[in-house]
């Protein structure tokens, strides 16, 4: 954690307990900050890192006589541990989705498979690739724009020519001559309607 961090936390904690003593600060109120009104997460720990750090000062220097942080602390929250795909099991995937979904599904099987490659070979969030409109898929400089993002940004995907294919292959099967607009969601539910998946 960088000392601006830290100073931010102690700001914070500061504010927290209010203009007093440092001796008077007793180990409830500095729980009670550390916990705060969620679930344990790494924030807990960086705010008790900083609060280490200050009352270990404060304690050598004499500025405080004991210290009122928790002898105990909870279980550090797993860490996310993003999996890839091997090619193996993406085509795995695809020979499933191409195999069993027939009938009457909501979604085709050749829009799943186009879905699936997509979110493979460009990282995109489901939701991101299901926003994605004709106007957004660039097939002939092979460039993806990538609006309404987690953070209200807008982005650019390069697209591998393999990838670029199969949105040509999509394109060409199930909106060429369909009249549909810039505007239009480009991977759509089944062949006889243009709403988005």
């Amino acid at each position: 954690m960088s000392y601006k961090n830290r100073a931010l936390k102690l700001n914070a904690f500061a504010r927290f307990a209010g203009p007093v003593e440092i001796d008077s600060i007793s180990p409830e109120t500095v729980r009670r900050f550390l916990d705060g009104d969620r679930p344990v997460t790494a924030e807990w720990f960086n705010k008790f890192s900083a609060l280490k750090m200050f009352f270990r000062f404060a304690l050598s220097r004499g500025y405080a006589t004991r210290n009122p942080l928790p002898l105990s602390q909870p279980k550090s929250p797993r860490q996310f541990r993003p999996y890839i795909y091997s090619m193996e099991e993406v085509q795995k995937m695809i020979r499933v989705v191409d195999n069993r979904h027939r009938g009457n599904w909501h979604l085709e099987p050749y829009t799943i498979r186009t879905l699936i490659l997509l979110l493979y070979g460009t990282g995109l969030r489901i939701g991101e690739a299901i926003r994605l409109q004709h106007q957004d898929v660039g097939l002939n400089d092979a460039i993806l724009t990538v609006r309404e993002t987690k953070f209200y940004k807008t982005r650019l995907v390069p697209v591998s020519s393999d990838l670029t294919g199969v949105l040509r292959g999509y394109f060409e099967r199930k909106w060429k001559g369909s009249g549909s607009s810039t505007a239009t969601p480009f991977l759509r539910s089944n062949a006889s309607d243009m709403k988005p998946v």
